[in-house]
């Protein structure tokens, strides 16, 4: 197994930084500046939520439109979400889905991001975040959160869930 040096270009792809969860790093810090792939994020946390069988990824969105888009259509019922996206940042996705009468289910949003401030914080709690998580993040954290979602959603609907990662 390759342990790659963060900070030292070792991590490039979303195959480097999964090896290097899969070999017993707690969290990777992951900014799709330094990628070949910009999109890597999204392959990583795809890999990531696989680890679990109970879980069905029912989409993939690398922009705010097209996870506004795939909210619409698929339903999911948790949707991973960064708050610095192209097209409609993370805080926008959220406003349009609660404010769209439209959209029968809404999913919980699970927003994992590098922006920390308080202010960015509290409006995405205020428009709907279940959750907050700072990068770098542990992956196992990552998937009890979304286990605990599962979980609550489940005493209120019984069905399984759907699981829609999002994050560029």
């Amino acid at each position: 197994v390759r342990i790659p040096v963060i900070g030292m270009g070792g991590i490039q792809c979303a195959e480097d930084a999964l090896e290097f969860i899969l070999a017993g790093a707690p969290a990777v810090s992951v900014g799709t500046a330094n990628f070949r792939n910009p999109y890597a994020t999204v392959e990583i946390l795809d890999g990531i939520l696989r680890q679990d069988e109970e879980l069905q990824i029912v989409g993939i969105a690398r922009n705010g439109e097209e996870a506004c888009q795939v909210i619409r259509e698929k339903e999911p019922d948790i949707m991973l979400l960064d708050i610095i996206m192209p097209k409609l940042d993370g805080l926008t996705v959220m406003e349009r889905i609660g404010h769209d009468a439209n959209i029968r289910k809404k999913p919980e949003f699970v927003v994992i991001s590098a922006i920390g401030q308080e202010r960015i914080t509290e409006d995405a709690f205020l428009l709907g975040a279940s959750y907050y998580i700072m990068k770098p993040f542990d992956h196992d954290m990552l998937l009890s959160r979304i286990r605990s979602l599962k979980e609550n959603r489940n005493r209120k609907r019984p069905e399984g869930m759907k699981m829609l990662p999002y994050e560029a």
